[in-house]
């Protein structure tokens, strides 16, 4: 656990360990992770306490002189019931039947160890917050033991629940003293996590800024490995950035520079031209398009990805539905790229017979090419077609 702990990196963002470095580190060494669960479930076991007979008194050797603890509330994303683990964006959290606001309770002392920690989807209960409390005495997170504090200060958020969590604390108060929180004290509090949640996602831009610079710079070298970790750390920070739950503007912002940030990467997995690799390319470049509809590239990426796994059928009919995107209809890029996929490289024939019946095929004759032209209006196909047809109009 403590060799874990003290490889944890810091959120560049915030310049803290949270739980943003925890969730990179997880995903980063899943083995260490792994090896730590299984660890935490035998210590668990082992160490399994009865938090109602607990003698919590008999710890009144383990206080230390001017130590304080602080337990304090704090709300989190709102997420789907669906998908507890995913945070939703203000726009997303509005069309989801069902969605709630998440909270933490967490209990640190003045060290900055965090002795217990616990989430909740909605608020939590006054049975709950008695629980986190007697947890960070009796049952803490390792390496921490079962200790009291000289003092216990409580978040006055909290204070709610004081009916039930009040004749505790006072029954082992003496050998500790505790309180609720001033509004000195909570507004200093308040402040702090405000400015951390108005600086961090600024930050996080920047940094995700100059990573898809370096990563840029890579892929124009074609150092894919470089370029593929400098999008992955990019795409890291714009997901830091939009858990903060930014307001509408900012949110269209990130989703676009997401939505870059994958095509980008998917860009670099396609130079090896591995199978695995195009599957990660296509997968990107599905990303890229579920956080911006918009963006051109995004159905590019997956287009090229099909085309080079082998379907070309998939491959068209992707750029086919950038082209209905209504911001897309004139997008020149989607339209020779559509093209080049159905004249298999050669572009558009400059002898009129075989012109008008490669179209003919096209539009009426081929049933999936039909299908996928049927309804296209009058977009960037429809006039790159036009336009060739024009220099045999008298």
């Amino acid at each position: 656990m403590q060799s874990i702990v003290s490889n944890l990196p810091e959120n560049p963002a915030t310049g803290e360990v949270d739980m943003s470095s925890i969730m990179d580190y997880m995903s980063e060494h899943p083995d260490a992770m792994e090896k730590l669960a299984k660890n935490m479930s035998k210590l668990e076991a082992n160490t399994s306490v009865d938090l109602e007979t607990f003698n919590y008194v008999s710890l009144k050797s383990t206080i230390r002189k001017r130590s304080f603890w602080v337990l304090q509330l704090h709300s989190g994303p709102v997420v789907s019931p669906s998908e507890p683990h995913k945070a939703l964006s203000h726009s997303e959290a509005s069309r989801v039947p069902g969605a709630k606001p998440t909270f933490s309770i967490y209990c640190y002392d003045d060290k900055g160890i965090f002795r217990s920690t616990e989430d909740f989807i909605g608020l939590p209960t006054s049975k709950q917050v008695l629980e986190s409390i007697k947890k960070s005495i009796a049952q803490p997170m390792p390496p921490s033991k079962p200790a009291l504090p000289e003092f216990y200060l409580v978040s006055s958020k909290l204070e709610p629940h004081a009916a039930v969590i009040s004749p505790f604390l006072d029954s082992i108060a003496p050998p500790i003293s505790w309180r609720f929180e001033t509004d000195d004290e909570a507004n200093d509090v308040s402040n702090g996590v405000y400015q951390k949640n108005v600086d961090s996602p600024q930050i996080n831009l920047k940094l995700a800024e100059e990573m898809k610079a370096r990563g840029n710079a890579a892929y124009a070298n074609k150092d894919k490995d470089a370029a593929v970790a400098e999008y992955t750390a990019a795409i890291k920070r714009l997901c830091d950035a939009m858990a903060s739950q930014p307001d509408d503007a900012d949110e269209k912002s990130i989703r676009r520079r997401l939505a870059v940030c994958y095509a980008n990467r998917a860009a670099a997995l396609l130079i090896s031209g591995s199978e695995s690799e195009l599957k990660k390319a296509l997968a990107d470049g599905e990303a890229a398009v579920d956080w911006d509809a918009t963006y051109a590239k995004g159905y590019v990426r997956q287009s090229t990805a099909q085309d080079l796994l082998g379907d070309k059928e998939k491959a068209m009919d992707i750029i086919a539905k950038g082209l209905r995107q209504p911001s897309l209809a004139n997008e020149v890029g989607l339209a020779d790229r559509l093209i080049e996929l159905q004249t298999n490289g050669q572009g558009f024939s400059s002898d009129e017979a075989v012109f008008k019946n490669w179209l003919l095929d096209a539009m009426i004759n081929d049933r999936l090419s039909s299908e996928r032209l049927k309804n296209f209006g009058v977009n960037a196909w429809r006039k790159r077609v036009d336009e060739h047809m024009a220099q045999w109009k008298k």
